[in-house]
């Protein structure tokens, strides 16, 4: 059986600890500021910290962070350290990512990172590439992109949006960016809008437009529920094993063994 060291403790936290025995995976321990690893439930299951600790990293074979932006470049430097993979799903962090490749490279270590691990998202991405590299070509199509998220969510746009937006501005020679902000005047020639919602509940619903004054193409996503990211970052745990450097989705993707995202043999 796999041991999987959990950082964060929230809604992904729990489910990826809900479906873990399932994946034939056991959560050795779970790191979160929140808990009180005297006073916890979890304390019957697994070791309970504060903060990332060396005794939780030697007992687990792989890492789980689904924490705070801010502290996952000291998660990756601690797990690359200790030879760990580590299967990042924090949003919001990627202003460190060009050190956190270094230090993967520099310690030979693994990891694999994605905004959303859900296999729908993953092939969702696919069909907006191919989308934006056959309507670059026609003028008379605009692009606008959307999303909507429950109302805590921390990060708008969503780290999902941002990586559509990428998908998409990549095929554009007179699109250089995306605005977010509501719109106060004409959009300038080279931006794409990118509207964000908070309302509610909603685990997550994507969505790219190109319309024309004749017609209108919609590629949308929409989540059910947040299962489908847990069970993606699981199977991508045993996708990381055995392998070096820098990952994504995408790469997973591209290895058809992976595709089903089945359940490995117990």
């Amino acid at each position: 059986m796999m041991r999987a060291l959990l950082i964060g403790y929230g809604k992904m936290g729990k489910l990826l600890a809900h479906f873990a025995p399932e994946y034939n995976i056991a959560i050795s321990a779970v790191i979160d500021p929140h808990i009180d690893p005297l006073n916890n439930s979890l304390s019957e299951l697994c070791a309970c910290h504060k903060t990332l600790c060396t005794e939780a990293l030697e007992a687990c074979d792989v890492v789980f962070d689904f924490s705070s932006a801010k502290h996952v470049l000291n998660h990756i430097a601690a797990a690359a350290a200790a030879k760990k993979p580590i299967v990042v799903g924090t949003t919001g962090w990627q202003a460190d990512e060009s050190r956190a490749k270094e230090l993967v490279l520099e310690h030979d270590a693994a990891l694999i990172a994605s905004p959303n691990f859900a296999l729908g998202v993953a092939l969702f991405m696919q069909l907006v590439d191919t989308a934006g590299a056959l309507f670059s070509h026609f003028r008379s199509f605009d692009v606008g992109l959307s999303e909507t998220h429950h109302r805590q969510k921390a990060d708008s746009p969503s780290g999902t949006a941002k990586e559509m937006a990428h998908k998409v501005l990549k095929h554009y020679r007179d699109k250089t960016l995306t605005t977010t902000p509501p719109a106060t005047a004409p959009l300038a020639a080279n931006q794409i809008h990118m509207s964000s919602l908070r309302s509610g509940y909603h685990p997550g619903l994507h969505e790219v437009c190109f319309d024309s004054p004749e017609e209108t193409i919609t590629i949308t996503h929409t989540s059910r529920n947040r299962d489908g990211f847990a069970r993606g970052a699981l199977a991508a745990a045993y996708w990381i094993m055995n392998k070096k450097g820098w990952y994504t989705l995408d790469d997973m993707i591209a290895d058809k063994t992976h595709l089903n995202q089945g359940k490995p043999h117990a």
